[in-house]
């Protein structure tokens, strides 16, 4: 189902550019997996010079049937970089996840590329809670696109290895 809701649009000139689209509200759900997903969504692209920026301000929920837990979050910005060369894409900003029933809870950072010589693309930091406690019980860092290291309270740690399409950011020999 995909809904359009009445919005607003707005522009603003000079080298600062800003849309705002109409409110979207989205609903998906899989039976066969137990899975529904809902989002109240309110698009705002921004451009300065070679860079874009996508954010989708709003709510977004998330419910597992087979655990009856409804985690709620937003979703990152999206930014594409190098416009007018060889863009790329990244995700950036931070994502709060909550789950009510459980009271765990997911705080992920999505680092932009810094302008320098060797810095790395996509790099996330996760912290996430139990909800008994302000310190995280694992620590998540490395690149969404490949491979994360967790590091659990107790000090093991223990590296993940993401496998993601080259079209969703996944890692192909010789990029990077």
């Amino acid at each position: 189902m995909l809904r359009h809701l009445q919005g607003r649009q707005s522009f603003e000139a000079g080298p600062y550019q800003r849309q705002t689209l109409a409110e979207t509200c989205l609903y998906a759900e899989s039976a066969a997996s137990g899975i529904r997903a809902s989002a109240q969504l309110q698009p705002e692209a921004f451009c300065v010079g070679s860079y874009l920026q996508l954010r989708l301000r709003g709510k977004v929920s998330l419910y597992l049937s087979q655990y009856a837990e409804e985690y709620h979050l937003e979703l990152p910005a999206g930014c594409v970089r190098n416009v007018s060369s060889k863009p790329w894409f990244e995700l950036c900003g931070i994502v709060n996840v909550r789950c009510r029933e459980t009271g765990y809870r997911a705080r992920m950072k999505f680092m932009a590329k810094p302008p320098v010589p060797g810095s790395q693309k996509h790099c996330v930091h996760t912290d996430v809670y139990n909800p008994v406690s302000e310190r995280p019980f694992v620590r998540l860092r490395g690149r969404w696109t490949d491979s994360v290291t967790a590091t659990w309270a107790s000090g093991v740690g223990t590296q993940l290895l993401l496998a993601l399409p080259s079209s969703l950011g996944g890692r192909t020999q010789g990029t990077d």
